[in-house]
Order: C-alpha cells, then sequence, then structure tokens
C-alpha cells in the first residue's frame, strides 16, 4: 500500500478528524453554522452533516475553510512524490547492503 507507515487511520476516520478539526476551529472563531452557511455558500445541511460525520466535497471544505481563514494548501491535501515509475512509487525504498 503506498504510504502505508503514514496512515495510522482508516480513510473514514482521517475525514471524522478532519471535521472535529474544522468543528474547532469554527466555534474558536465564534461562527454559527448558520453564519457559515450564509457567508460561504455551502448549505447548512452540509455543514451539520460534515462536522457530524465528516462527509464533504472538496471543493465545499475548501469554500468552509477560505471563509475561516484557512485556505487549503494543496501540498497538504495531495503531496509530491520524486518517482519515476510506478514501481519505485508503491516499491519501498531499498537499503544498501554494508
Amino acid at each position: 500500500m503506498i504510504g502505508s507507515d503514514f496512515l495510522l487511520e482508516t480513510p473514514t476516520e482521517q475525514l471524522q478528524a478532519i471535521a472535529r478539526r474544522f468543528k474547532k476551529l469554527r466555534l474558536e472563531a465564534n461562527v454559527r453554522q448558520s453564519d457559515l452557511a450564509t457567508r460561504s455558500g455551502v448549505g447548512i445541511a452540509t455543514i451539520r452533516r460534515f462536522e457530524a460525520g465528516g462527509n464533504i466535497s472538496l471543493l465545499n471544505l475548501a469554500r468552509l475553510m477560505t471563509y475561516l481563514g484557512y485556505p487549503m494548501n494543496p501540498a497538504g491535501v495531495v503531496p509530491e512524490f520524486d518517482a519515476v515509475t510506478l514501481d519505485e512509487f508503491t516499491q519501498p525504498a531499498r537499503k544498501r547492503a554494508r
């Protein structure tokens, strides 16, 4: 599996962790869900569903994060790799024998 050394949670758990962090940021900014919905253009039902379970489109997440003052960094969402071939990408780096 690609990057399995860094995958400590399932994808569902990762999304739930993102939702918890987002809700914490929203509450720290003292922004109500209804105000966030109005100003970001994301429906309030979408925001509630996201905060409750983590499901949201990437576009809507970007809108919400931008409104809260935390625009998404593409490198933080999809890291760059120096792999040249699929084998290099999927196989762990070899260590030289001494």
